[in-house]
């Protein structure tokens, strides 16, 4: 309770080449003692390609051609050349035929689910599922259900009878628990009861499965899912979130998602050094191994 990470403006003041600017330096707020070389494990950044020297490359370069934000909404001015390269290579990686780029993973969470499905639809989201995820719900003005953690009796149970378009959300790993999700079961039903799928890999995506597409892609289902949807804040070691699947999804949710349309893009600044991250993640496997 007395440790805090110090930002590097607090250390630093205006005087960026100091010796005490670090990323590793932390105050005990008991003492007012600066410590050194302690391990975070508070931080989001998994692999630590944040810290990644062409990760910092590429956002210095993108500062010099794009200035420090994007200056409008997405569907304004606030796209460049950098967005749509980067939600690209994120469907490539995916294995998916589109990705939609948000400013963060909330809104990727809120502006899906309150997107796709109206008054008269059923929302149907594990008990353990984000706050965004129940945000997108109440949003949505559709029936919003939960059903109790990891329990296909449960989500049969309370899928059947419905006539509507039903949507199920489950996620990649649960933060608190730290568990996964039965994939294999969970397709089974939704599958029987005609529901779309969604995974929120926000705490798996670029870590787990062999590529490190995730749960979906370390149990093998990648392909089973309707709707794939993540952040950039945790492995990446960056900020924003991202929702990949078909073009005909990503198309509609580029019309009916507000929380990406009325919101400022995300930084170019942010989308060069999340691209240089991807590709680091995606030609250097042992950073999601063990022994590393």
């Amino acid at each position: 309770f007395f440790f805090k990470q110090k930002t590097a403006y607090e250390m630093c003041g205006r005087d960026w080449s100091s010796d005490v600017c670090s990323s590793d330096l932390v105050e005990d707020t008991k003492t007012g003692e600066i410590r050194r070389n302690l391990v975070n494990f508070a931080s989001y950044n998994y692999l630590g390609l944040s810290y990644r020297p062409e990760v910092k490359r590429a956002i210095q370069e993108a500062a010099e051609a794009f200035g420090g934000g994007a200056s409008g909404s997405p569907i304004l001015s606030g796209t460049t050349k950098l967005h749509r390269s980067f939600a690209r290579d994120v469907a490539d990686f995916m294995g998916q035929e589109a990705a939609m780029i948000f400013p963060t993973g909330y809104s990727a969470n809120i502006g899906t689910i309150s997107g796709l499905m109206r008054p008269g639809d059923l929302v149907l989201a594990d008990q353990y599922a984000h706050a965004s995820i129940v945000d997108g719900m109440i949003l949505s003005k559709a029936k919003a259900r939960f059903f109790r953690h990891n329990s296909v009796e449960d989500l049969e149970r309370k899928l059947t009878g419905f006539d509507g378009r039903k949507l199920v959300v489950i996620e990649g790993v649960y933060s608190m628990d730290g568990d996964t999700p039965p994939l294999g079961d969970i397709v089974d039903v939704c599958r029987r009861h005609g529901a779309r799928l969604m995974i929120d890999e926000a705490h798996s995506a670029f870590v787990y499965g062999s590529s490190g597409r995730g749960v979906a892609e370390d149990q093998g289902f990648l392909d089973s899912i309707d709707i794939h949807l993540g952040t950039f804040s945790k492995s990446l070691g960056g900020q924003g979130g991202y929702v990949a699947g078909s073009s005909q999804l990503i198309n509609y949710l580029r019309r009916f998602s507000r929380s990406r349309f009325f919101s400022c893009a995300l930084s170019p600044v942010v989308v060069a050094g999340l691209q240089r991250a991807l590709e680091l993640a995606s030609a250097e496997p042992q950073l999601r191994s063990e022994e590393h």
